[in-house]
């Protein structure tokens, strides 16, 4: 009798593992130290569009007039819908700088939280209601960490070597005309699949034509065990607000496949509160 065929899927699921690693340290390493500075002044970068950097470097200004934003915590209600299950209840989103994150819901007990590893690569973890903690897959975790507050996305990091800005046109989205650019990162040459890197990290966003302020943005996500297969996020910005010289978008609400899955309204928002890297501990 001949023995069953070993199934090859975990050392493929090790190898993709490895890749994904080796990404992510070649993504970390190819930022400037000065990542976290906000700059309004378009500058050179390699492979950017002018008129995208113009564009983007208008809507940094926008959102801050020149003001540097470290972190910011936002406090309100938000409405979880997942399926026939709809929780409602006190949320809490906080960011610091461009990789750190977190979103707590009081209703669900969900928590997701997004940092910088020991390693040098992003990482993050989600926690459920019961209290179980899973790591969020890598290939999820190179989209802005900061989804609901633009001051911290993308935008911020226009400039940086290892950012990539298109124009892609002036277009009129849910009846108002916007500008559309689109971001994705590079890697220095070593890196073998820069393709993936553009897969996974592109953005595109969406901004008012009059007032520059982002009015949406979209990305693809993955399931945890499979980057192939991409389901379309959009993340919609109205009720600016204006806290501390900086405009904060207090209405946010996240689609997934175009269905509304987080609908939050802020009522108060902290500017440069001095958040602390503790705040962003992944489980």
């Amino acid at each position: 009798m001949l023995a069953a065929a070993k199934s090859p899927r975990p050392r493929l699921l090790r190898q993709e593992a490895h890749m994904f690693r080796l990404l992510a340290i070649c993504l970390f390493l190819s930022l400037s130290s000065s990542l976290f500075a906000q700059s309004v002044t378009p500058t050179a970068t390699a492979n950017s569009d002018p008129q995208a950097l113009t564009i983007s470097a208008a809507a940094l200004a926008a959102m801050t007039k020149g003001v540097s934003v470290s972190d910011v915590t936002l406090t309100g209600t938000a409405t979880e819908t997942a399926g026939a299950t709809v929780n409602t209840g006190a949320a809490t989103f906080k960011a610091k700088g461009y990789f750190e994150a977190r979103t707590d819901f009081s209703a669900s007990g969900d928590s997701i939280v997004r940092a910088v590893g020991s390693s040098g690569y992003p990482v993050g973890s989600w926690t459920t209601g019961d209290g179980m903690s899973h790591p969020l897959a890598f290939h999820n975790a190179l989209v802005d960490a900061a989804w609901f507050f633009p001051a911290l996305s993308c935008l911020s990091i226009a400039t940086q070597p290892n950012a990539v800005l298109k124009y892609v046109g002036q277009e009129t989205r849910y009846g108002t005309s916007v500008q559309h650019i689109r971001f994705w990162r590079v890697a220095d040459g070593s890196l073998a699949n820069q393709a993936l890197l553009t897969d996974l990290s592109a953005i595109d966003v969406f901004l008012d034509a009059s007032t520059f302020l982002p009015s949406a943005i979209t990305y693809n996500t993955h399931p945890e065990n499979d980057a192939s297969r991409s389901f379309l996020v959009e993340v919609r910005y109205s009720n600016y607000q204006p806290v501390n010289g900086i405009q904060v978008p207090f209405h946010v609400q996240k689609f997934l496949s175009n269905s509304l899955i987080v609908d939050f309204q802020a009522a108060q928002a902290a500017i440069n509160s001095g958040l602390s890297d503790s705040d962003f501990a992944v489980q």
